[in-house]
């Protein structure tokens, strides 16, 4: 894959509205944002949908309950890496919960609780662009998505890709241009860095 993983930050005007639990309307952008991403982190760490919905409640309780602390400090991480860890720390709880031996992550790594923000940010990030890919590839036509994938994930010559789809090698590149900006604004959306957050 051939893309640039560079990520937009979370609203920090989002953030202080999570901090007064009377603001709905923070609180359901936060939960439309966020469920999908600890969801889908939950799932590629092989938990079964009950554990899945489980677990993503109790990650949204402990924001809930720990965000009135919480302070941003640069220096020391971004939001999402505070939410991932909490994630991660949530899901190795219930493999320990349900009494299975600890599954490994992605990588081959061994899932604890003191897992590094580095890697749970990473993992969280992985599972932000699977679901921004999810909500794009929704949005256009299957040639369009079989032409994308060819040639953004999967690296096939644009040429070639003409040729099997049968379309001039202009419409190959118009639809990469295409769905790499849809992607944009569907990452931008969900890091909550996009201005419908700044009302």
């Amino acid at each position: 894959m051939t893309h640039n993983a560079r990520w937009p930050t979370t609203s920090l005007k989002l953030i202080s509205q999570l901090k007064n639990h009377a603001n709905g309307e923070a609180w359901d952008r936060f939960f439309t944002a966020y469920t999908p991403l600890v969801e889908r982190m939950c799932r590629r760490r092989g938990l079964q949908a009950a554990d899945v919905e489980d677990v993503s409640q109790q990650v949204l309780m402990a924001v809930s309950r720990q965000i009135p602390r919480f302070q941003f400090d640069p220096d020391r991480g971004r939001f999402r890496s505070w939410l991932a860890t909490i994630t991660a720390r949530m899901i190795a709880r219930r493999w320990e919960a349900i009494g299975q031996e600890k599954p490994l992550g992605p990588l081959g790594e061994e899932i604890s609780h003191g897992e590094s923000p580095s890697v749970c940010e990473e993992e969280f990030q992985a599972a932000l662009l699977e679901t921004a890919l999810s909500r794009v590839q929704q949005q256009v036509e299957p040639l369009e998505w079989q032409a994308f994938v060819g040639l953004w994930q999967q690296d096939v010559p644009a040429l070639e890709i003409s040729r099997d789809l049968r379309c001039s090698l202009s419409w190959v590149y118009r639809t990469k241009y295409k769905l790499l900006q849809l992607l944009s604004g569907e990452v931008q959306r969900l890091t909550d860095d996009v201005a419908f957050l700044q009302r």
